[in-house]
């Protein structure tokens, strides 16, 4: 029986780097935040479906775009997430 995705996840670890990187090139803490809300949900699910998946992650983008007055990030914010990111996967 298959049980878990065998496709590439970023774990909490990996997203808590990430984070700190985003901090370094400029995110405030209110950015991050914001990221760590948005991704909340992915990486509290149950062991062999935690972590963030490419396609969740291409949701939360999506997302971010589309409701730019729920949160802080700028179009160049949600570029340097994006570019992060991607590096992971």
């Amino acid at each position: 029986m298959f049980f878990g995705s065998s496709a590439p996840k970023i774990s909490m670890k990996e997203f808590k780097k990430v984070l700190w990187e985003l901090h370094k090139r400029g995110l405030s803490t209110d950015d991050i935040r914001d990221l760590e809300k948005l991704f909340a949900g992915d990486l509290s699910e149950p062991e062999l479906a935690r972590g963030i998946s490419r396609s969740e992650f291409e949701e939360r983008i999506k997302w971010l775009r589309k409701n730019t007055s729920k949160h802080h990030l700028s179009s160049e914010q949600i570029a340097k997430v994006e570019e992060e990111f991607s590096e992971k996967f």
